[in-house]
């Protein structure tokens, strides 16, 4: 074969040059950022769903009961049905219903709690004032 003195040169190893990856390419893969997109969705048309099972045969039920009656349809959606993603829509969309009249609304207040407020918390107000400056500047500020 060769010269038996002679040995042979070694090759020396290229060192690849590693670019770093930004920390969101890191952070995000494309199955967490599709799993994801995939809840978002279910959890969607889960509520999209039971908004509208409330407007056609749930329409004249006080709001609690119609959030106890959805949250009984998310637990028998995401269990029976097993699909937790759509039943968690469903109990978000039922606990808004539950909570939604509790919250500060003309509907909380009566009639002639709304016409004691002041003129600049009135819509009439507004639209007919055409803009909260002019408001300020009949008063002279």
């Amino acid at each position: 074969m060769g010269d038996p003195g002679r040995r042979r040169k070694r090759t020396t190893r290229r060192r690849r040059s590693h670019r770093s990856k930004g920390i969101l390419s890191e952070m995000i893969s494309a199955p967490a950022a599709t799993s994801a997109g995939k809840a978002i969705v279910s959890g969607i048309v889960g509520g999209f769903l039971v908004n509208q099972i409330v407007k056609l045969i749930m329409p004249d039920q006080k709001p609690l009961t119609k959030g106890l009656l959805i949250a009984g349809l998310s637990f028998i959606t995401g269990t029976v049905l097993k699909m937790p993603n759509v039943a968690a829509g469903m109990a978000g969309v039922g606990i808004l219903t539950a909570v939604q009249p509790a919250t500060l609304s003309e509907n909380f207040l009566s009639q002639d709690e709304l016409d004691m407020l002041p003129p600049v918390l009135s819509e009439n107000y507004l639209s007919a004032a055409g803009s909260p400056s002019s408001y300020l500047e009949s008063l002279n500020y």
